[in-house]
């Protein structure tokens, strides 16, 4: 049986920041949540982040990420 999502979400730099450098519905996050049927995509992406910016972002939204609704 498959599990239904109703949010993707994203942490990265500026390649997936979205409109920066291609536009969200072509983007793969764009198209991953079209071809997956995901209604909200959560982008928490901006030009300046590093991988030490994304790790903190991914420990300080765990609770956020996590909730099922």
């Amino acid at each position: 049986m498959l599990k239904n999502y109703n949010k993707l979400w994203v942490f990265g730099d500026s390649f997936s920041t979205p409109d920066l450098f291609v536009k969200s519905a072509e983007s793969y996050w764009g198209l991953v949540a079209s071809y997956l049927s995901i209604p909200t995509v959560k982008n928490c992406s901006r030009p300046v982040n590093s991988l030490d910016t994304v790790c903190q972002l991914l420990i300080g939204m765990q609770d956020e990420i996590g909730r099922a609704h």
